[in-house]
């Protein structure tokens, strides 16, 4: 697919603007930086969007973050097939997804749309939520069913970082 793209900057004629829309409008009042003009490039819509403050991103923060969480194999009922480890850390995420979705939280596009469908034409249409973004891998000692003692990784274990989708 072939596209041209034509970017006239004249400053001697002044033309008129279309005003935007009355739900557009009244998104960028609340936060007037969303029209400032960005390079765009394939990829995530986010990387256009300007992240918010981090001032507020503390420990205290409720934004969607990772939370650590422990629990043993025994808690789980499955200390009588898992000789080690005793204990799992899987974490999870937990908090509230900003009203703009910036770059670093890696959503996806449909995440990004879903918010500004949410906001602007729907609000019977969910918010996007904290979940596990990235995940590694746990490394078991078992006890198969005939007995023998088997070292085995399961992927997808362990929360690693969170996202908003």
């Amino acid at each position: 697919t072939v596209f041209l793209l034509l970017y006239f900057n004249d400053t001697q004629s002044v033309q008129k603007t279309k005003p935007l829309p009355k739900g557009l409008k009244e998104f960028t009042e609340k936060d007037p930086s969303l029209l400032l003009r960005r390079a765009r490039q394939a990829g995530s819509i986010a990387s256009e969007v300007p992240g918010p403050s981090r001032e507020h991103d503390g420990p205290e923060s409720n934004q969607c973050s990772l939370h650590p969480f422990q629990v043993s194999f025994q808690q789980l009922g499955w200390d009588h097939w898992i000789i080690a480890p005793h204990l799992y850390t899987p974490n999870y995420c937990k908090g509230v997804c900003p009203r703009v979705l910036y770059y670093g939280l890696n959503s996806p596009n449909h995440a990004i749309i879903q918010n500004l469908v949410n906001e602007l034409v729907d609000q019977n249409v969910p918010q996007p939520s904290c979940v596990p973004y990235k995940y590694v891998p746990i490394s078991i000692l078992l006890i198969e069913a005939n007995g023998s003692i088997l070292y085995k990784e399961y992927e997808g274990m362990i929360a690693q970082s969170c996202t908003c989708r």
